[in-house]
């Protein structure tokens, strides 16, 4: 499998999203996985879902005012319950729409999907082991970066000149 090294700013500029379109992102809010410290990736279900906690939804109310000055034109958000609760609050201060894409779905953890975020660290011998060995039924942060790559690429090709949330 062939990596690209981006390695100065004209490769950067060569290799850039070109269709005028400004890519932010932003993380959920604080969510029930994350005060359990639980890794929360992994397929959900009426039991299995991760929600905002009330701190979290302040903080994406409090995000809203900086997102103001960005002029988004769109969400474009994951399916997971805790982002789309996120990308709700957002769209509806910003009064702009959200469009799903199941393409950016958090790191699949395999195994570990649900389980302490200790458990899935400790299956690693070093950090950077997480780009090239994923535990079983996962991926890993190499096959993360490129499906988010891949789709914001598909994102660029489909808009012109917007500017768009990444949730």
């Amino acid at each position: 499998k062939q990596q690209l090294v981006v390695s100065s700013l004209a490769d950067i500029k060569k290799y850039a999203v070109t269709n005028g379109n400004r890519f932010f992102g932003i993380r959920h809010g604080e969510s029930t996985h994350n005060a359990e410290g639980k890794n929360a990736g992994g397929r959900e279900t009426a039991h299995l879902r991760s929600e905002l906690t009330p701190f979290g939804a302040t903080r994406v109310y409090a995000a809203t005012r900086e997102l103001k000055k960005l002029k988004i034109d769109l969400i474009v958000a994951s399916p997971y319950h805790r982002i789309q609760e996120t990308a709700k609050i957002i769209a509806k201060e910003l009064k702009v729409k959200i469009v799903t894409d199941k393409r950016l779905g958090e790191i699949d953890c395999g195994i570990y999907n649900w389980q302490s975020m200790d458990a899935y660290h400790k299956f690693f011998t070093y950090k950077m082991e997480q780009w090239q060995r994923a535990p079983e039924g996962g991926e890993t942060w190499a096959d993360l970066r490129q499906r988010m790559m891949d789709t914001i690429r598909s994102l660029d090709k489909k808009y012109k000149n917007k500017n768009i949330l990444i949730a």
